[in-house]
C-alpha cells in the first residue's frame, strides 16, 4: 500500500532509504570526530606525564 506512494517524482520509501544512509554516514563522521578528538587527547596526556616525571621527578610518587 505505501510502496506506491508518490512524492518528488519518486516513491516514498526510496526517500527513506536515502535518509537512512545519510544518517548513517553522519553517525561514522560524528564517531571519526570522537575517536581523533580521544587519540590526540591521550596523546596529550601521555606526553604530559612523561615529561612532567623527566623534568620533576620528586613530585610525583
Amino acid at each position: 500500500m505505501y510502496q506506491n506512494r508518490k512524492m518528488f517524482g519518486s516513491v516514498i520509501i526510496n526517500l527513506q532509504l536515502i535518509q537512512a544512509k545519510l544518517r548513517d554516514m553522519s553517525i561514522d563522521i560524528d564517531a571519526s570526530a570522537f575517536l581523533i578528538f580521544r587519540v590526540a587527547w591521550t596523546k596529550t596526556i601521555v606526553y604530559t606525564e612523561f615529561h612532567v616525571k623527566q623534568r620533576w621527578p620528586c613530585y610525583l610518587l
